[in-house]
């Protein structure tokens, strides 16, 4: 519950499944993550039972997460929201729950207890490959594959990357 440090970390699930289920058993709920430290967090419940099959009874599965990426950490002192982990939720997000006088901030040093700030933690263990062309890419039959490329990139080779197989997506950064 608090990593060795003085701090208690609390979870507040966005999922209606999740909410449902705390609502109906009216207790606190004291749970690890649901992934493996130095492993990508599980977004399905066919994910987490992969992870997990050998070590928990069971899985509540309320779908997909909608977001993939890591949720916010804050931590609460005084007057300030100091965000540890940024995630999802920014820090516009988190100020307009409060009035002025209440700062919401980046954290100055990243504590090393906060969760995914360790080196490698939550890094894929896909095939990664830095290409300056679309000639560039290598297929593979059923396998998915991302561009992550500039707007301006993503112009420039447009007439080639439209040709390329569906199981492509092109994220611009």
């Amino acid at each position: 519950m608090t990593a060795g440090s003085e701090f208690v970390g609390i979870r507040i699930p966005s999922n209606e499944v999740a909410l449902d289920f705390l609502k109906a058993v009216d207790l606190p709920i004291a749970a690890p993550s649901a992934n493996i430290s130095t492993k990508p967090s599980p977004t399905t419940a066919q994910m987490v039972w992969d992870n997990f099959h050998d070590n928990i009874p069971m899985i509540i599965d309320g779908g997909s997460c909608d977001v993939g990426i890591e949720s916010t950490v804050v931590k609460v002192e005084d007057n300030r929201v100091i965000i540890t982990r940024p995630g999802f939720i920014t820090q516009e997000d988190i100020q307009s729950l409060f009035s002025a006088e209440v700062s919401v901030e980046y954290a100055q040093k990243v504590s090393e207890i906060t969760p995914g700030n360790m080196y490698k933690h939550y890094a894929p263990t896909a095939k990664v490959q830095i290409i300056s062309t679309p000639e560039d890419i290598t297929f593979q039959k059923n396998k998915k594959i991302a561009i992550i490329a500039t707007q301006e990139w993503i112009e420039e080779n447009n007439q080639i990357l439209q040709s390329y197989p569906e199981n492509i997506q092109i994220i611009i950064w």
